[in-house]
């Protein structure tokens, strides 16, 4: 009886979700296929798009059979890199995003110093661009810990002590037996879902390590879901926000009362009020969403969290000056209401 051959295990699975980005397509797609590592197989899904997305990837899998194209109806980028990682067969996986560029050894880079140190995690460093990845390669990261092999949990606690917790995923290289092992998965119908990605690796990663050279060309450009003005988009924004802040809180619970881990999480809520109040003063400017996504943020508990565990002067005047927006978005909108008795509370 014949056996059907098993195909051995690629070195890299890349993780390549993509919504209407024809445009960029192509350059992603060379800068891939132009690796110096060659063990590796894209899973490319296309997430719903409306341009001819589809159609250029089918035509480069047709000419290139590493490449993998799967289709969904339009779920979000979670939901697309979730069905790609039911896909991957590699020791290891990378995510990148369907508007950037890797430079041609990036991968091989990253795979041999994850092997030789026998990392989880590996950590590394990028550059922005806006038209074309040759423009002056500028880190974006400068205070990682760069010669050193830390566990993800003092990894957390180094870079929310220096302001520098890089959440992104298209900066990883993670070791593909630590993803089946904890069952990790992006969370659907969340935007900024690289955050509780990165903490679920980051907890159980033993072994971290970090590559400095910005070898990984960030985008820059108009329509992603960051620069959107969409008040729909915008909403789901500031209300993942006030999750993420969330689910930092409850880790932390789950820490012995004043472990340096603990007392991290809790720090970083600070900055993620930050984060949201500048959606709500800059960008979401209907008063009474506003005050929907402020009632919320002040329902979680978040404001108390942010008084006492910002840490200093500048997290105290950020933690006070987020309490008397949310105030004034919710006494403005029961104002517009005519609910004075809920104004006064």
């Amino acid at each position: 009886m014949n056996k059907k051959a098993i195909t051995p295990a690629p070195a890299i699975s890349v993780v390549l979700p993509i919504y209407n980005t024809e445009s960029y397509l192509s350059l992603v797609l060379e800068s891939l296929l132009s690796q110096s590592e060659r063990d590796l197989e894209i899973i490319a899904v296309d997430d719903g798009s409306t341009d001819g997305s589809l159609a250029l990837l089918r035509t480069a899998a047709h000419a290139d059979a590493r490449i993998k194209v799967l289709a969904q109806a339009n779920k979000g980028m979670s939901a697309a890199r979730n069905l790609a990682l039911e896909q991957a067969r590699g020791r290891w996986i990378a995510f990148v995003d369907s508007d950037d560029w890797l430079a041609p050894q990036t991968l091989q880079v990253w795979r041999e110093r994850a092997e030789r140190d026998a990392l989880d995690l590996l950590i590394g460093n990028c550059f922005r661009f806006r038209k074309a990845p040759t423009e002056a390669h500028k880190p974006v990261l400068k205070k990682q810990p760069w010669h050193s092999i830390l566990t993800g949990k003092q990894w957390i606690v180094h870079a929310v002590a220096v302001r520098e917790w890089p959440n992104w995923v298209w900066l990883q290289l993670i070791r593909h037996d630590l993803i089946r092992q904890t069952g990790a998965r992006f969370v659907e119908g969340m935007l900024h879902e690289d955050t509780p990605w990165t903490l679920q690796i980051a907890l159980a990663a033993q072994r971290v390590g970090f590559v400095q050279t910005p070898l990984y060309g960030y985008r820059r450009r108009p329509g992603s879901s960051i620069k959107t003005k969409s008040v729909a988009t915008l909403h789901v924004r500031a209300r993942s926000h006030v999750q993420i802040a969330q689910l930092l809180v409850a880790t932390a619970a789950r820490e012995p009362a004043g472990s340096a881990l603990g007392d991290a999480l809790l720090r970083d809520v600070n900055s993620r009020g930050k984060d949201l109040f500048s959606i709500l003063k800059s960008q979401l400017r209907d008063p009474a969403l506003r005050a929907e996504i402020a009632r919320e943020f002040i329902a979680a508990g978040l404001m108390p969290v942010m008084f006492r565990r910002g840490g200093g002067i500048r997290n105290f005047s950020r933690a006070l000056n987020c309490w008397l927006r949310a105030r004034w978005y919710l006494r403005n909108q029961a104002i517009a209401g005519g609910d004075s008795s809920r104004a006064a509370r």
